[in-house]
């Protein structure tokens, strides 16, 4: 509502190359990913999944150099793996269904109904902040440009803030890369280097970082964790 307000028109459909835009924001490109998630969502009466828990399980037999999870939702819980070893949708499917008849995941599923299939891929790049302006000029944002969580897969985060610094580049005319480094610093540079290592993790290295994470952790120490590069 407020870009309506401001005099912003919207057109679907229509397609433009990228000398004609000022920013490009077209999300993961398909024929670019480097990550994969496969799982689905289940309905939250019948399982036994608390609503403030979610289950994370390392295990490269389930998810190669990713993760499993089992996670809470306000209409729809979800249970799904991302893997950047696997893939293959067929394959990474095979593992997600091999996971979900597991013992303590099948006791957290109780007698939920399975509702909707989770598919999905993603594309990060080692400096995304290097290629974030286009040959032409253009900005690019989120997973477009490569903005993405190399450890965590999620890239909702990123796609809002430089969606941001480039509305504010442009009506600022202060440069795009530079507000992008004052912003992220070394995030991305510490998190491609655990990605390396995670890549390359035996199951062994898995336990080993998940018991040195102790029993509970806040937000603020997850993120000093990841940047110490553990494994």
């Amino acid at each position: 509502m407020r870009a309506r307000a401001a005099g912003v028109r919207f057109r679907f459909g229509v397609t433009a190359s990228s000398d004609r835009v000022n920013v490009i924001a077209t999300g993961t490109p398909r024929d670019r990913w480097n990550l994969l998630g496969i799982g689905f969502t289940f309905s939250r009466d019948e399982s036994n999944l608390d609503p403030t828990t979610l289950y994370a399980y390392l295990d490269n037999e389930v998810a190669p150099g990713g993760y499993f999870a089992i996670a809470p939702g306000p209409t729809v819980h979800s249970l799904y793996s991302v893997s950047w070893g696997d893939r293959d949708p067929a394959s990474l499917r095979k593992r997600v269904e091999r996971a979900a008849r597991l013992d303590w995941v099948q006791e957290v599923l109780g007698t939920s109904r399975r509702i909707s299939e989770i598919f999905g891929g993603g594309y990060f790049e080692r400096d995304p902040i290097e290629n974030a302006v286009a040959p032409s000029g253009a900005l690019r944002v989120g997973e477009a440009g490569g903005f993405q969580d190399p450890i965590a897969g999620y890239g909702i985060r990123y796609a809002v803030i430089t969606g941001a610094l480039a509305a504010r580049s442009l009506i600022e005319t202060e440069d795009y890369r530079r507000l992008l480094r004052a912003t992220f610093d070394k995030e991305f540079e510490e998190g491609y280097a655990l990605r390396r290592r995670l890549d390359e993790a035996t199951n062994d290295d898995l336990d080993r970082l998940v018991e040195s994470m102790g029993p509970q952790m806040t937000i603020q120490e997850y993120r000093r964790f990841r940047s110490l590069r553990v494994i």
